[in-house]
């Protein structure tokens, strides 16, 4: 891949875009994406700094906060309740809520989530959903808890085993440098010693498996990595890209679709910790300047019913803020994928 290009493709629309965004009156947490994210200020930053203790009055994060349970969690965990109507209706999307309005594990919201995940993968604390009657609920678990805590500690001891169980699950199904399914089976029977008839959320495409695998870099042998995640970018069955995002990751979404939009950006995000995503992404990345609008900003439309990602601005009634809350996630994108091209160039 060539840097140049990938310079040439987006350079100028990033920048153009970042400078509308500096200069308008931005909400706390979108300012705190772009310093951070985006224009990667340094930690002692005085900017930074007040851009973080800013964002952490937001009225989104004073409702995520006030939604929090004593033990950290929000409820159930992964399995939303069918009657539940709260504003935060699981444990992951709160977490997911969190890390969207730029908090961090030194935020006492995510510092006290986390604190309660390690408590499950210690078996301190239940799993406190309904427990499914099967073979696969037990690994299950324990990877819903793991693939949620590396998104924003991946340094988690506790991490460790989990991290081990699913890089033996990706060594063998892509052993081949292909998918191999029936390998795939094999190794989870192998490993748990559980009689597991069939995959479903079990399968490495599952976003969960993606959120571990790629939270600590070198965990795979690069052949591994680079097949697993050609695998993702291209597969159609059962679904398109990551398991619980189901989103085509090698074109851009349709205009005015935005819950596709919001699962495309979040999929690539996560995608984005494999080091042959930059080499994938490159193409797909720099047709983002084609549907920028004509001030240099994107929008893609209100906020999906249900996302836990938007809004990231405290309202969307004033006119323009809502390019504000897109504009930023793909800066946000695009500023990672320059990065990575860039330490690529320059090698080990």
């Amino acid at each position: 891949m060539d840097p140049e290009r990938v310079g040439e493709d987006l350079v100028p629309c990033l920048s153009r875009a970042e400078h509308r965004l500096r200069a308008a009156d931005l909400d706390p947490v979108v300012r705190l994406l772009l310093l951070r994210d985006v224009l990667a200020l340094p930690e002692a930053s005085p900017e930074l700094k007040d851009a973080r203790a800013s964002a952490s009055t937001s009225v989104h994060v004073r409702r995520l906060q006030a939604a929090q349970l004593p033990d950290g969690s929000w409820g159930p965990f992964h399995s939303m309740r069918s009657a539940q109507r709260a504003r935060v209706p699981t444990t992951e999307a709160g977490v997911t809520r969190a890390l969207a309005l730029g908090l961090e594990d030194t935020h006492p919201v995510l510092r006290r989530a986390g604190d309660y995940i390690e408590r499950i993968l210690a078996n301190a604390e239940p799993f406190p959903d309904r427990a499914e009657v099967n073979a696969r609920w037990p690994i299950g678990t324990t990877l819903f808890a793991a693939g949620t805590l590396a998104r924003f500690r991946p340094a988690s001891a506790l991490l460790a085993e989990p991290r081990s169980y699913w890089t033996e699950v990706a060594t063998a199904t892509f052993a081949s440098g292909r998918h191999d399914p029936e390998a795939e089976l094999a190794c989870h029977r192998s490993l748990s010693g559980l009689n597991i008839r069939e995959l479903r959320y079990l399968e490495l495409g599952n976003a969960y498996a993606l959120a571990l695998l790629g939270s600590c870099p070198g965990l795979m042998a690069e052949n591994v990595e680079r097949a697993y995640c050609r695998w993702l970018w291209t597969r159609c069955v059962p679904h398109p890209g990551p398991g619980y995002l189901q989103v085509d990751l090698d074109h851009l979404p349709p205009p005015h679709k935005p819950g596709l939009w919001d699962r495309w950006l979040a999929a690539q995000q996560l995608m984005a910790s494999l080091p042959t995503w930059a080499r994938l992404a490159d193409s797909v990345l720099g047709e983002l300047v084609a549907v920028v609008r004509s001030d240099g900003l994107w929008d893609f439309g209100p906020r999906p019913p249900g996302s836990p990602r938007l809004p990231l601005s405290e309202s969307w009634r004033t006119k323009g803020v809502r390019a504000h809350d897109w504009t930023v996630r793909v800066l946000g994108l695009a500023a990672c994928l320059i990065r990575s091209v860039a330490s690529d160039a320059l090698g080990p």
